[in-house]
């Protein structure tokens, strides 16, 4: 097919519950794409289930993140998942982690894709402040990264279009109501 994606990517809230049962359905119904499905944690997953149905995504030192190489671009996938918490997460670990990965190839176009956006959308209950030590951490991380061509976030339900730290900024609305 002319149009035929390179990819899936879940941006994360797989499941509401982060039960296993749910993980394992929609795994099932995924086995059905001609592509691969690339999956990421929202602040409804758990890391522990995401891992379990899709044993392709490795944890790395506690948290599911990872890079893929595809035809001289990198894609970024970050956990910003807080257990518990609604908003989100990027600790001094991942930081080190962000950092390391992006200092590994500063020449090549990079994609970072994570669950919740670093700014504020005007939709108070689920926005971050600006203010808040994780986005603080996330934007010392990306501060003159010129391989960064683009951040693709979900969490909101809604589409959004920015920028933070000079990157543009996406965010993917839902395919479930809010």
């Amino acid at each position: 097919s002319p149009n035929r994606p390179y990819m899936l990517v879940l941006s994360g809230d797989i499941t509401d519950h982060g039960d296993r049962e749910s993980y394992e359905r929609t795994a099932d119904l995924l086995l059905e794409c001609p592509f691969p499905v690339w999956p990421m944690v929202g602040n409804h997953d758990t890391r522990a289930e995401l891992l379990h149905a899709f044993p392709q995504i490795q944890a790395d030192d506690g948290f599911v993140q990872y890079v893929l190489e595809q035809e001289g671009l990198r894609i970024v996938f970050l956990d910003t998942l807080e257990e518990g918490r609604h908003g989100g997460a990027f600790c001094a670990r991942r930081q080190a982690w962000l950092e390391a990965r992006l200092d590994e190839a500063p020449a090549i176009p990079t994609l970072i894709f994570m669950h919740h956006p670093p700014l504020v959308s005007g939709i108070e209950w689920m926005d971050p402040g600006a203010d808040e030590p994780w986005v603080l951490r996330l934007a010392a991380a990306l501060r003159g990264r010129k391989q960064v061509l683009a951040i693709h976030c979900g969490h909101l339900h809604r589409p959004l279009a920015a920028s933070f730290e000079g990157i543009p900024l996406c965010v993917t609305p839902s395919v479930a109501p809010l």
